[in-house]
């Protein structure tokens, strides 16, 4: 039996603007490459995105599961613990994401600066990490 390695780097973040979601578009088991192009942000409802790290049937879950809550940024992990935050990095590639999106995150940044902000950090992080990978 094949145990399916865990890699991808996905991220959000508050800003005076609304929420940037962003994420890679590599799926991955160990060292193989699956595909280029797997869409990890889904539309839970059109007030609710949700980004996809991990086991497909654990996002799935979620994917079904989740409710309308209000606006907020949440990390819900595997277990269903869940963090309230202003910005979350999550997947192998999330320690690069966090460097560049650390360095250049301001609450205050216009919707043009945080894409690229994204942008950047994914880029980073799929640079630095194998598992990671595709398009932002």
């Amino acid at each position: 039996m094949v145990k399916p390695a865990k890699g991808t780097t996905t991220l959000a973040f508050i800003f005076k603007e609304g929420v940037m979601v962003a994420a890679d578009s590599r799926a991955s088991m160990g060292g193989y490459i699956s595909s280029q192009s797997v869409k990890k942000i889904i539309e839970i409802n059109p007030y609710m995105l949700g980004t996809m790290a991990g086991g497909a049937a654990d996002c799935q879950f979620w994917h079904r599961n989740l409710g309308i809550k209000g606006p907020g940024l949440y990390y819900v992990d595997s277990e269903g613990g869940r963090l309230k935050g202003m910005r979350f990095s999550v997947g192998s590639g999330s320690p690069y994401a966090y460097g560049v999106l650390d360095n250049g995150y301001r609450y205050d940044m216009s919707v043009e600066e945080a894409a690229e902000l994204a942008r950047r950090s994914i880029y980073h992080a799929t640079f630095r990490d194998g598992a990671s990978g595709g398009v932002a």
